[in-house]
């Protein structure tokens, strides 16, 4: 009789032992897993971000497993993130351009009058900053990829060739105020919910 209680405690703390191991396998199993699926996201994420096309091709798959509607959502906070980057991005080029306008030798109060006298003075006096155009992703070597002349943008029918692009508007001749105004990827003038346009300036009053 006492060997065969022994023999059940025995069995019931082997019992016990595999139990613990399995449970001990499962968890660190879903947490690899977890791992894994996280990696996963954060690469699709970032795929989306590059090309939101990505996963058109497997949208028939997709919807026969009834995954689509989570990419859907997922696609919309891809596009939302990177939206509110890109004009994070633009908003820190007008500032840019702000400190390079107060930095400007305002000659008897008189800020430039075209860009291309803001960089030719800044290339020379060496205040001049590198940028990039959040929709071109690269470093920005020419002037002219990244700022223009409002003048010019009011005056040019097709607005695509502005897009990502900072806007510089000199107030009065000779100039002695600026604003400033940037470009979504349409090339249509970045605006506050109301429909205004973002604008930076000296002269708030105007």
């Amino acid at each position: 009789m006492i060997v065969l209680t022994r023999f059940v405690e025995i069995l019931l703390r082997f019992y016990r032992t595999v139990l613990a191991w399995l449970a001990n396998f499962i968890r660190l199993a879903m947490a690899l897993a977890s791992v894994l699926i996280g990696i996963g996201l954060v690469m699709l994420f970032m795929q989306l971000q590059q090309n939101p096309d990505f996963l058109v091709p497997s949208r028939p798959l997709l919807a026969r497993l009834q995954l689509l509607p989570f990419l859907e959502k997922f696609e919309k906070l891809s596009a939302k993130v990177t939206h509110s980057a890109r004009v994070t991005v633009l908003a820190d080029n007008m500032h840019r351009m702000q400190k390079m306008l107060e930095t400007y030798p305002v000659t008897g109060g008189n800020y430039p009058d075209t860009v291309s006298m803001l960089y030719q003075d800044a290339a020379k006096d060496n205040y001049w900053w590198g940028f990039r155009n959040p929709f071109d992703e690269h470093l920005i070597k020419d002037y002219r990829e990244w700022m223009a002349d409002y003048q010019d943008y009011q005056f040019q029918q097709a607005k695509e060739s502005f897009r990502g692009k900072v806007l510089y508007e000199p107030i009065g001749v000779p100039a002695y105020g600026y604003r400033i105004y940037a470009c979504d990827d349409l090339g249509q003038l970045i605006t506050h919910q109301d429909g205004s346009p973002y604008i930076l300036t000296n002269r708030p009053e105007l």
